[in-house]
């Protein structure tokens, strides 16, 4: 049965094909005009529909490729970015080493390492770059930490906060009255803040003061900045001062900084 309604529609077909290239009478034209209208109404809607789903596809395949390309612009701006952070951390170095009488070795922080419970912190320069145990590391001039274990090739540092880091400081007021200098301690307590030790209570020390090194270790230059004074209190069953030196740098914070190397 199927068979036959494919047959009856092919002659049918054929025939308005015939008229149409063969240009039938009028009435002829005018018996199967409904049938043309009819074929005409279904290709169009086949048309139609086969345009939709090609503008379809299209949109789909050009949504994607805007969102690919969005995606890399995003990570070509914040590669750029990250180089221009890095190359201003390194301009701002090189601009503490030309100002400083001493000399400094740029490294790199790459990366740190848990042992024995103590987080180091390892830097790619080493003895081969004259860089030894007891040399502060400085970003901007200002001590970030300090060198505790060489090796050939790199080196390990701890932060100021680490108990096992202490420096030799001075202390003056903001007015730069130097001769008001105070000699002291500074060291890491519980790797939270650094103590500033040993300052007896007739000294006048007291808050916003500012604390430096001050020299009278071989290994460190005089006038490195540590940091400011904070919390300054003195107790009746002590012999020293209570402080507080806020530091303006953390070492974790830093991926560029400065050995010092001291004269001779």
């Amino acid at each position: 049965m199927k068979d036959k309604k494919f047959i009856i529609i092919g002659i049918i077909v054929l025939i308005i094909l015939f008229l149409q290239v063969f240009k039938q009478p009028f009435f002829i034209n005018k018996l199967f005009l409904p049938i043309q209208k009819l074929f005409f109404h279904f290709d169009k809607r086949i048309s139609n529909s086969l345009d939709f789903l090609f503008t379809k596809k299209n949109l789909i395949e050009e949504n994607e490729r805007l969102k690919k390309e969005i995606a890399r612009l995003i990570v070509e701006n914040i590669k750029l970015k990250l180089i221009e952070e890095e190359n201003e951390n390194l301009k701002k170095e090189l601009n503490f080493r030309k100002k400083e009488n001493y000399q400094t070795i740029l490294a790199n922080v790459i990366g740190k390492k848990m042992e024995g419970g103590i987080e180091w912190f390892i830097i790619d320069r080493g003895e081969k770059d004259g860089v030894k145990e007891g040399f502060v590391a400085v970003k901007e001039g200002i001590v970030v930490g300090r060198v505790m274990k060489t090796s050939y090739d790199f080196s390990y540092l701890l932060p100021l906060l680490d108990e096992r880091v202490k420096l030799a400081v001075l202390v003056v007021s903001p007015e730069g009255k130097i001769e008001n200098k105070v000699e002291g301690l500074a060291r890491g307590k519980n790797g939270l803040v650094v103590e500033l030790d040993f300052v007896p209570l007739d000294k006048n020390i007291k808050e916003n003061d500012l604390v430096f090194t001050s020299g009278l270790e071989y290994q460190i230059p005089k006038g490195l900045f540590v940091g400011t004074l904070k919390s300054v209190k003195s107790q009746s069953t002590s012999l020293f001062y209570q402080a507080i030196i806020e530091v303006p740098i953390k070492l974790d914070d830093v991926e560029i900084l400065s050995i010092v190397i001291p004269k001779g």
